[in-house]
């Protein structure tokens, strides 16, 4: 009974040692992390649109500028840019985006940008609408926190 109790003993004396060490290693590792956070390594980019309201027709485009500043002290490597169609007359396409290109193709000029510190540079977004595409008010998520309000007119003949 002794033996037992004593193998008892070791197995709780190494659960406890294993215990411990799991608890300080995920402490490190917590901390490194926390530490990585404070400094930042992402730099910050300012959005700023030409406009955030535009019109056009079925089969017609529209350019909107697109001017981006780089207010850290860190260079960025090709930042790429992106919109999101958020809804057609207030009806949501976010869940149907295998539908947009029979809609409307989007274009940046150029695709990339490699902005220096405190430099700012422009692209170009030209948004063209299918000739089939539904008349109405576009919603567009743009990059930076921006929305994006293009009115779709019928094609004139």
């Amino acid at each position: 009974m002794s033996n037992n109790l004593l193998t008892k003993n070791k197995r709780l004396l190494i659960s406890a040692v294993l215990l411990v060490a799991l608890f300080v290693s995920v402490f490190v590792v917590a901390q490194y992390f926390q530490n990585q956070r404070s400094v930042s390594t992402f730099p910050t980019v300012s959005f700023s649109w030409s406009t955030l309201q535009a019109n056009t027709t079925q089969g017609g485009s529209v350019s909107i500028n697109c001017t981006l500043f780089n207010d850290s002290n860190q260079s960025i490597k090709n930042a790429g840019f992106g919109i999101q169609l958020e809804d057609i007359n207030n009806v949501s396409y976010m869940a149907n985006a295998s539908i947009w290109n029979t809609i409307f193709n989007q274009t940046f000029t150029p695709k990339t940008l490699s902005i220096a510190p405190q430099e700012q540079k422009t692209t170009v977004l030209t948004i063209t609408i299918t000739p089939v595409a539904p008349i109405g008010t576009y919603d567009f998520a743009l990059q930076g926190g921006n929305e994006l309000l293009l009115t779709v007119a019928p094609k004139q003949s």
